[in-house]
This record gives C-alpha cells, sequence and structure tokens, in this order.
C-alpha cells in the first residue's frame, strides 16, 4: 500500500515517523463495540440505514434521556472520517437549546432572493 501511494507522493516513505497494521480480529478484541474489526460500528443493512441507524427510531440523535444525544460512528450517517453523525448531531442540540448554528448556511431560498 505504502508503495502504491508513494506512486503518487514519493516523499511519504521519508515523511512517515511510524506504522502500524490491525487486522479485523485485532480491532474487534481491543474495540469490542466494532464487531467484527467494522470501523463504521454497524453493516449498512436495511436495519441499519438513515433513521435506524444504530436502532429504529435513534436517527434523530436524541435519546429517552433529556440532554443525552448519540452522536458516534453508528449513528446516521454512519463512520468513517465525515464527522457528519456530530456535525448532524451538533445541530439538533442547538436547536432544542433554541440557538442557531453560525456555520450554516443560509436556506436556498434567501441566498437566490439575494442574487
Amino acid at each position: 500500500m505504502l508503495e502504491l501511494w508513494q506512486a503518487h507522493a514519493p516523499n511519504l516513505g521519508d515523511a512517515m515517523l511510524d506504522s502500524f497494521v490491525r487486522t479485523p480480529l485485532d480491532i474487534a478484541r481491543e474495540l469490542p463495540n466494532m464487531r467484527e474489526g467494522d470501523l463504521l460500528v454497524g453493516a449498512f443493512a436495511d436495519d441499519q440505514v438513515g433513521y435506524h441507524r444504530p436502532f429504529p427510531g435513534a436517527g434523530a440523535y436524541r435519546t429517552h434521556l433529556p440532554g443525552l444525544y448519540l452522536c458516534g460512528a453508528s449513528s446516521h450517517p454512519g463512520g468513517n472520517i465525515t464527522g457528519l453523525p456530530a456535525y448532524n448531531a451538533a445541530q439538533v442540540i442547538l436547536a432544542d437549546l433554541g440557538l442557531g448554528a453560525d456555520w450554516m448556511p443560509a436556506p436556498i431560498a434567501a441566498q437566490l432572493a439575494a442574487v
């Protein structure tokens, strides 16, 4: 893999300080919620997509405990490096607190009206 990356970034090998490898078995042993080494913390099967992620009804990021929200990789839209579960949960939290998200773009209708 490193050789393939170096074809596009030749200085990568010299810039690396260290590296490690984990197998799916290693990941599952160290992080039990990552069953079978699944870095997305749950399959994207019919019962694990959208509003049903990580379980039916949990897609709105709120839990049954006031003030407790879901925002990890197991939350909608899933893990990886996107940060979207936390971004989406932050919007829900701010809405629940009656606060605006200053990072949100203006609604498209407002943007079009300004043109």
